[in-house]
């Protein structure tokens, strides 16, 4: 007879390595294991890859950390059960913990696939396949028991025994050695039939799990994130003057990511909508020199575009044998190569990152979302959900991540290996009646991974129907001015147009009320060369010069006036 017993792998127990980040997972929860299977690897500060491999065979029990997560300190990183004997009497002595193999390089190729990078970020390398030279030491492990690793916080496997309960159909009480009495006159046992208890999921997605997860080196709640490339949102305009709006990411220059339930238009056979208008709106910071021969953000102004969409397509059907989050917008003409396109990265259960980015997009305080998101940690959204690639998994954000309460809707990213994040998903939150709110999110499935690389190389897969629209936005003449105040006073803006000899100048001044966004009601014809924008009263700042007028002197923002063009200045509440 066999009997199961739980040992730890630990992390190097050399301070000098610390802090450590993992790399990749290679195993999940309940894989059978030999000596000697790589389990995962660490990366040290210097750029160093350690091997995690298994000192004995068994099978996972407990994986504490998954990729991205950093190590500030020793600790169990993995639990292994290793059958063994049962009739031992004594308990051997503790062994030391295995100590990862370093080598120069990532230890093996992974099996999870790396993201696809942003089309104007550096490219996230895949690791390398070169293998790590194997240290001459044999790895060994520490014995633990049971209690030991439920006191250090490591989840447990559950053990689903389906138990017994006694039959209560009959209203009649009896003694353990009384019989009910049958139909027949015939004494007869009572039935206990067994009852089969609701699975529980634990595996690296279960809450238990995410909830271990070592987050103290990046934090959590509001963060830098960089600027999201190619993020923006679909309008949708009906017939009927109805309009929604719904997260996006540009992808490509031809194809916008939204989910499939964007404006309830989720079809399941081709459409053609007349008068119905799409269009994808993203911004991004109006830049200047900082005289160093890089550029430098403007703050307060951004340039805005506004792309008309032809169609929209959905897949009603399974794709690669899965269900699909997303459905792609395609535009009408291509999107300029100063918006970017966005990468992506489908994660799995085998290296679910250890906490996610909630992002958003705002034209009444572009400078709050552009820049940073909300980090949550995150978990399978009921106990007895089990992740699949067949669906795109559904998730709950912690309900504890309070920052996300500010948030009803956006795009998803997670930290890759890489140092980089990646958009993933879509998050929405809900109020049950009487309820807290609750913050869930749908992350990529098979379906959308060949579709989003249908997107990028304009091979999209078959079995897609398509809704066809026919509305456009107008052509404008010359710049559009759209100004926000964020702040909770009325604030007055500065516009002022000259002619290309600088002689015929004209001066608008507009006033916006207090949490407003509004496209100002000034025409710049084609016979103003440029103007300068800024808040009333602005003082000098980069890029900003000085203009004057009527004998006043203002520091504005300087534009060459563009037909088709559009420019947001946002209000200082300083």
């Amino acid at each position: 007879m066999a009997a199961d017993k739980l040992r730890q792998v630990f992390s190097p127990r050399d301070e000098k390595l610390f802090p450590l980040q993992v790399g990749e997972v290679h195993v999940r929860q309940g894989d059978p294991v030999e000596a000697g299977t790589l389990l995962m690897t660490l990366k040290t500060a210097t750029g160093k890859t350690l091997a995690m491999r298994s000192p004995l065979a068994g099978k996972i029990a407990v994986l504490a950390a998954g990729a991205g997560d950093s190590l500030a300190s020793p600790r169990a990183l993995v639990s292994i059960n290793e059958e063994v004997a049962a009739a031992a009497e004594s308990q051997p002595e503790p062994k030391p913990e295995p100590q990862p193999t370093p080598s120069p390089g990532p230890a093996e190729a992974p099996r999870a696939s790396s993201p696809d990078a942003p089309a104007n970020a550096p490219t996230a390398a895949a690791p390398s396949a070169e293998k790590p030279k194997r240290s001459l030491r044999k790895p060994l492990i520490a014995a633990a028991t049971v209690a030991a690793i439920a006191a250090a916080g490591y989840a447990l496997v559950e053990n689903n025994r389906p138990r017994e309960i006694r039959s209560t159909a009959s209203a009649t009480r009896t003694t353990p050695t009384e019989r009910p009495t049958t139909a027949t006159g015939t004494g007869a046992a009572v039935a206990r039939p067994s009852v089969q208890q609701p699975k529980t999921y634990s595996g690296p997605l279960s809450r238990a799990v995410m909830k271990q997860r070592d987050v103290s080196a990046t934090g959590l709640g509001w963060r830098d994130d960089g600027g999201f490339t190619g993020h923006g949102s679909i309008r949708v305009d009906f017939p009927n003057g109805r309009m929604e709006q719904c997260a996006a990411v540009l992808i490509s220059n031809r194809y916008v990511a939204v989910t499939r339930y964007c404006a309830e238009l989720n079809l399941r056979s081709h459409s053609k909508q007349d008068g119905m208008k799409i269009t994808f709106e993203t911004y991004r910071p109006v830049t200047t020199s900082d005289g160093r021969g890089g550029r430098q953000d403007i703050r307060g102004f951004w340039r805005v575009w506004r792309i008309s969409a032809s169609a929209m397509h959905f897949w009603p059907r399974p794709v690669d044998g899965a269900e699909s989050l997303i459905a792609l917008v395609e535009l009408a003409e291509p999107a300029p190569s100063e918006i970017g396109s966005a990468g992506f990265w489908r994660f799995t259960e085998k290296s679910p990152p250890p906490f996610a980015i909630l992002r958003n997009q705002s034209f009444l305080e572009p400078e709050k979302y552009f820049y940073r998101g909300v980090g949550c940690r995150y978990w399978m959204s009921k106990p007895s959900d089990f992740p699949t690639s067949t669906k795109p998994p559904l998730l709950r954000i912690d309900p504890d991540c309070e920052e996300a309460k500010e948030l009803t809707s956006g795009t998803l990213r997670v930290p890759y290996t890489d140092g980089n994040t990646y958009f993933t998903g879509f998050y929405f939150s809900q109020r049950p009646q009487g309820q807290e709110q609750v913050t869930l999110a749908a992350t990529f499935s098979k379906a959308d991974d060949a579709i989003l690389s249908g997107g990028k190389k304009d091979d999209l897969p078959p079995g897609y129907v398509t809704l066809t629209v026919s509305g456009r936005l107008e052509k404008s003449r010359g710049t559009g001015i759209l100004l926000s105040n964020p702040c909770t006073s009325e604030r007055e803006f500065v516009l002022i147009a000259s002619d290309r000899s600088k002689r015929e100048k004209r001066q608008w001044e507009y006033r916006l009320r207090p949490g407003a966004t509004s496209w100002a009601d000034m025409s710049l014809d084609s016979r103003y060369e440029s103007f300068g924008l800024n808040q009333a009263g602005s003082s000098r700042s980069a890029g900003t010069e000085r203009i004057k007028f009527k004998g006043s002197n203002y520091n504005l923002v300087p534009f060459d006036n563009k037909a088709d063009v559009s420019i947001m200045a946002t209000a200082s509440c300083n």
